[in-house]
């Protein structure tokens, strides 16, 4: 078996915020509260959202107005920066949509990001989600082991967890009650300084120090 590393991370949950709950915040509409630390279907769960939207008025640009006001979580672009030189492969595997999320990606700097799309109508309306390969998260993970690399994957939500089981080692990080209910087998972490530690023991790498107090 390889000694090198891939270091996959979901996205919006444990390197930034939930986009959706922000523009909840922006819009105030309680349909949009729910993500998928509640819904495992995502499919189901995204048709629910782009129903709201449209119903409600909300377009395509209003949801990338909201995004490009959103920094990354305390101590994310922290743990990138360790990483990077230890660990040059950094894959985010997101659920996310590129139409919207750009902004995000470049504020995290050295990663790598597969994400999905989404098709926008004549009026500016997101009409449909468009999975550029469903279950990509564990597809992708289980692709680097026939790499031969070791891997590590970093998720909170329904939609990450069959990435977490084919990773050598899945991490829980912040996951809501229900998936912390339903998958006690994971290790689990609540801050990125608490990651990092983790991460360090799993890879061997050396033990990184606080950086910033995050």
């Amino acid at each position: 078996m390889s000694d090198m590393w891939c270091v996959c991370f979901d996205c919006e949950g444990v390197l930034v915020g939930e986009a959706w709950l922000e523009l909840q915040k922006k819009t105030g509409l309680d349909g949009l509260k729910l993500t998928t630390k509640d819904e495992p279907d995502y499919d189901k769960l995204m048709m629910h959202r782009i129903k709201i939207l449209r119903e409600n008025g909300v377009k395509l640009e209003d949801m990338k107005s909201v995004v490009e006001t959103m920094e990354p979580l305390e101590g994310a672009v922290e743990t990138i920066s360790w990483l990077y030189p230890l660990c040059p492969r950094i894959i985010i595997l997101t659920d996310t949509f590129q139409n919207y999320a750009q902004p995000l990606f470049n504020k995290l700097g050295q990663c790598t990001v597969f994400c999905h799309a989404v098709q926008v109508d004549d009026e500016g309306y997101i009409e449909k989600h468009v999975l550029r390969l469903k279950d990509q998260k564990r597809k992708s993970v289980e692709a680097l082991k026939g790499l031969n690399f070791n891997t590590v994957a970093i998720g909170d939500s329904y939609n990450d967890i069959s990435m977490l089981k084919a990773a050598d080692k899945g991490i829980l990080f912040r996951p809501g009650e229900k998936v912390l209910e339903d998958f006690p087998e994971f290790p689990v972490v609540w801050d990125h300084a608490s990651l990092r530690v983790l991460l360090a023991e799993t890879m061997g790498l050396p033990k990184p120090t606080t950086m910033n107090g995050k």
